[in-house]
C-alpha cells in the first residue's frame, strides 16, 4: 500500500511539472456535490452517540436516529489536463435518544456533527471521449461537536453548549470515476470524511 501511494504521488508531480495544458480543455474551475456512505468520522461520532443513548434505567423507551449519510462540496481549479488543486468540506450528522414511557419526556440525548475542511486534489489517470479515471487526495482537520444531555445526571452538558474536539483528516479516493464535460456524475471510492463509497454531480466553467 505505501508502494502505491508512493507511485501516485510521484505520478502526481511529474504530471504538475511536465503534462501541458490542453489544447481542448477551456474550464479552469470545477465545482462538485456529493453524498457518501459510512465515512471515518462516522465511526467516531456514532460511538460518541451510542455510548451517550444507553439507558438502563426502568419506564424508559428508547429511539434513535442515527445517519451516516455524509455531504460533501468541493471546488478545484485546473493546473492542467491532469492535475487540480482546491479545498472540500464534509459534513456528517449522527444522533440518538431515549424517552420516558410515561409521558414522552426525553430521558437521554447524544448527538455529533463533524464537519471536515481539508486541502484537496485531483490526478486524472485516463481519458476518453467524456468518460475519465482519477483520483481524489486531501489532507485537513475534523472538529468533533457532541451535545449530550440527561435528565437524571447533572454530568453531562445540559446548558447546551456542544463539546468540542479537532482531529487530523486525510482523504485518499483512489478510484474516481466521472462522466460528464461541462457537468456529469461521478463516483469515487475509497477512504476518509467523504465516505467509503461517494456519488454526486460536478459542473465545470
Amino acid at each position: 500500500m505505501r508502494r502505491f501511494l508512493t507511485i501516485l504521488a510521484t505520478l502526481a508531480v511529474g504530471l504538475t511539472t511536465l503534462s501541458p495544458a490542453s489544447a481542448q480543455n477551456t474550464h479552469t474551475w470545477q465545482l462538485k456535490g456529493s453524498a457518501g456512505l459510512f465515512s471515518l468520522p462516522d465511526f467516531v461520532g456514532l460511538l460518541v452517540v451510542g455510548f451517550g443513548s444507553i439507558d438502563t434505567t426502568d419506564d424508559v423507551t428508547r429511539h434513535e436516529f442515527t445517519p451516516v449519510t455524509n455531504l460533501s462540496f468541493e471546488a478545484h481549479r485546473f493546473v492542467n489536463e491532469w492535475f487540480a488543486l482546491g479545498g472540500s468540506l464534509s459534513v456528517g450528522y449522527a444522533s440518538a435518544y431515549t424517552r420516558f414511557a410515561n409521558g414522552g419526556a426525553v430521558s437521554r440525548r447524544a448527538s455529533a456533527l463533524y464537519p471536515t475542511l481539508c486541502l484537496a486534489a485531483s490526478t486524472r489517470y485516463f481519458e476518453s471521449n467524456r468518460f475519465a479515471m482519477y483520483g481524489s487526495w486531501g489532507v485537513g482537520a475534523t472538529a468533533l461537536l457532541v451535545d449530550q444531555y440527561s435528565a437524571n445526571s447533572s454530568s453531562t452538558n445540559d446548558d447546551d453548549t456542544p463539546s468540542t474536539g479537532i482531529t487530523l483528516m486525510g482523504n485518499l479516493y483512489p478510484l474516481c470515476l466521472s462522466y460528464g464535460e461541462r457537468s456529469g456524475i461521478y463516483v469515487e471510492v475509497g477512504w476518509g470524511a467523504k465516505g467509503i463509497v461517494n456519488v454526486g454531480g460536478f459542473f465545470n466553467f
